[in-house]
């Protein structure tokens, strides 16, 4: 089963700093990824209008980062979650 996961953060760090800092924890190119955040809305995933709903739509976002990760699970039961059908 694939998932997406994000969680976004606040940090005076630069981009480049926070990406070093979650190299330690990669495991490939689709984990621990960082990028700049400037509105509400996930832009990484490409289903729906995804957002981040404790953000204000027009919110001016400074020094924001979404943080996600790609992967899959071989969870033996993941066939019977219906959620990803």
């Amino acid at each position: 089963m694939q998932f997406f996961g994000a969680i976004l953060i606040k940090s005076e760090l630069t981009i480049d700093e926070l990406n070093n800092f979650y190299l330690d924890y990669r495991e490939d190119e689709w984990s621990y990824l960082v990028e700049k955040q400037e509105s509400n809305l996930i832009s990484v995933i490409e289903i729906g209008n995804t957002t981040f709903k404790a953000l204000n739509a027009d919110e001016r976002l400074v020094n924001y980062y979404i943080v996600y990760n790609w992967g899959s699970s071989k969870f033996p039961l993941s066939d019977l979650d219906l959620r990803g059908h």
